[in-house]
């Protein structure tokens, strides 16, 4: 029974990590449009600097932030289902989230590196 409510948690925690990162983003897409006064050349130059890597940092931060924020609320939720170990679980949460995330985010900085 703990496994099947582990795996639902992971699911709708997964969800809200989804959110959380694309809230991220758009914070951050706004202020640094703010920065660079919307001007298109200003965001290129910004996005090929250093052959791509502003970009990539551009969307990994947010993963990251969004990581840390799952971790805490693993931890608020785990504990209000009176979950066993809710340490470990919330780390395994984050380790799997990460682990589905690492593979396409590095495909993403191969195809910015040949683009650039």
């Amino acid at each position: 029974m703990n496994v099947v409510i582990f795996l639902g948690s992971l699911l709708g925690l997964q969800l809200i990590s989804a959110f959380i990162y694309i809230g991220i983003l758009l914070v951050i897409a706004w202020v640094i449009g703010n920065i660079l006064n919307r001007d298109e050349d200003k965001w290129s130059r910004f996005f090929e600097f250093r052959k791509g890597a502003c970009l990539y940092i551009f969307i990994i931060s947010p993963y990251v932030f969004a990581m840390i924020a799952l971790f805490f609320i693993c931890m608020v939720w785990f504990e209000f289902i009176r979950f066993p170990n809710v340490f470990m679980s919330s780390i395994i949460v984050v380790v799997l989230c990460s682990l589905f995330a690492v593979y396409p985010f590095t495909k993403l900085k191969g195809k910015i590196i040949a683009k650039v």
